[in-house]
């Protein structure tokens, strides 16, 4: 084939199930299926949960498995205690 032509390839950068999302305006969703979560977790002595801010885990909460980034505190439907 000749003659011009261009080829323009979009990829739209999204955030992997058990990666962290950062907390701010334009920042890049989670890959479709994940949801956000809190990053919530117990303390290392297994007590009570600590709190954070600024990242959001991508997981697949409520799915009945704990996964990658999933623990007691943020995601309790699939970690129980």
């Amino acid at each position: 084939m000749e003659g011009g032509f261009s080829i323009s390839v979009a990829c739209e950068e999204c955030i992997a199930e058990g990666d962290n999302a950062a907390v701010y305006p334009g920042a890049p969703d989670c890959c479709p299926g994940l949801t956000p979560i809190g990053c919530t977790s117990p303390e290392s002595d297994g007590g009570i949960c600590d709190s954070c801010s600024g990242a959001q885990p991508c997981t697949r909460c409520g799915n009945g498995h704990c996964g990658v980034g999933e623990n007691r505190c943020n995601c309790p439907a699939d970690c129980p205690g």
